[in-house]
């Protein structure tokens, strides 16, 4: 049972917001049902499915925990990024728990980011994973393949018309690097 429909027109951010509480309203509404126990087993396994379909990716199926910290960074980067409107769309198409991720901590009366740089966005996603400089574990490279592993993953879960509307707000740069990666079609972790 999908709980989020995704509005048809293009909401203001307060619009957005009581949008959305109505949607967790009806979610929870469903909470006294005697089968929820059975649904919020389903919206975690499918939560499970997608972070190891992105460990995966990442060629790094035991470590789960990096794949979600990469996933949550990468979501909020283009969270910030994508009007209120093409986020409610775009969390019309994720399970239920990678929908919560994406939500987490948003504010969508906060203007959104219009970074035209490659390099903005995988600065960010380096900044928000929680990985400080000195780290020596995780290189910048690697978060760069880390974001383009979020991107394939996306790809994979997501009609190809919200891919393209997500697409379409981001740097032209990594529009690009994106293209050349999924043209490819294999593993591109060093």
């Amino acid at each position: 049972m999908q709980y989020f429909i995704a509005p048809s027109t293009n909401l203001r951010p307060i619009q957005t917001f009581f949008y959305l509480k109505t949607e967790v309203h009806i979610f929870l509404t469903h909470l006294n049902h005697p089968h929820m126990t059975t649904a919020f087993n389903r919206f975690a396994t499918q939560g499970n499915q997608f972070v190891a379909q992105l460990a995966n990716e990442l060629d790094m199926p035991q470590n789960q925990a990096h794949a979600m910290r990469i996933l949550r960074s990468v979501l909020h980067g283009i969270r910030n990024r994508v009007t209120p409107a093409a986020s409610t769309h775009l969390m019309a198409q994720l399970p239920m728990a990678v929908k919560a991720i994406y939500v987490d901590g948003w504010d969508a009366g906060f203007p959104q980011k219009r970074v035209f740089d490659y390099e903005d966005f995988i600065d960010e996603v380096y900044r928000t994973c929680g990985y400080s400089r000195n780290q020596t574990l995780v290189r910048k490279a690697e978060v760069e393949n880390s974001v383009i592993a979020v991107f394939r993953v996306l790809k994979k879960n997501v009609s190809d018309g919200e891919y393209a509307d997500v697409m379409s707000y981001m740097p032209v740069s990594l529009r690009l690097t994106l293209i050349d990666y999924m043209m490819e079609g294999e593993s591109f972790i060093h």
